[in-house]
């Protein structure tokens, strides 16, 4: 991650959960709908006016059709740090083949809570339960939600953690010089 680029951005919050990615890859849309049919409908009794953004180039006519009075698709943006910013928590419950989630690292480097599903976690390997939150159901997903919405010491932990993981881990200029040195015979160390 350009730690540079992704950088924490302070905005008003017009968004309590935001997901990211194309919106016409199969994956993506099977999160996005898992968001509107299954999530956002067990918070509403709690959270009435939950709001969510649904960020991504070429959406589907099945993420098109989730759109609502409390879910958003915007289709393209030009800069993404603008919904994240905009955002509290990003959720990503990836169900379908997956590999390294880009759009964690960048929400977690832009100090926003995530949570996401064991698959998308995996090839991440933080540490779950403090750098982000893994989930495995509706309920899960719903609880690990409300904590966050409800204690700002325990989500503001989990954003600092977050962004350190980040910063130790996939630092883009960290990660090139080993690179070059790799490129040029040497070792990874």
């Amino acid at each position: 991650v350009d730690l540079e680029y992704y950088q924490v951005k302070k905005a008003e919050k017009k968004y309590d959960l935001i997901f990211t990615g194309n919106m016409a890859y199969l994956p993506n849309i099977d999160a996005a709908t898992f968001i509107a049919k299954e999530i956002v409908p067990a918070l509403k009794e709690k959270y009435p006016q939950i709001s969510v953004a649904i960020c991504g180039a070429n959406p589907s006519p099945k993420v098109l059709s989730l759109q609502n009075r409390q879910i958003t698709v915007t289709g393209w943006v030009d800069d993404m740090r603008d919904y994240y910013a905009q955002a509290r928590i990003f959720i990503a419950p990836m169900h379908l083949g997956t590999g390294l989630q880009n759009k964690l690292l960048e929400a977690m480097a832009m100090q926003i809570p995530c949570i996401t599903s064991p698959l998308a976690a995996m090839p991440l390997h933080a540490e779950v339960n403090k750098e982000l939150l893994v989930c495995n159901s509706t309920l899960g997903y719903v609880d690990a939600i409300d904590h966050l919405l409800t204690d700002e010491v325990y989500y503001q932990e989990i954003a600092a953690n977050g962004l350190a993981f980040v910063k130790e881990h996939y630092n883009w200029t960290q990660t090139t010089e080993i690179l070059n040195n790799l490129m040029k015979g040497g070792s990874q160390a």
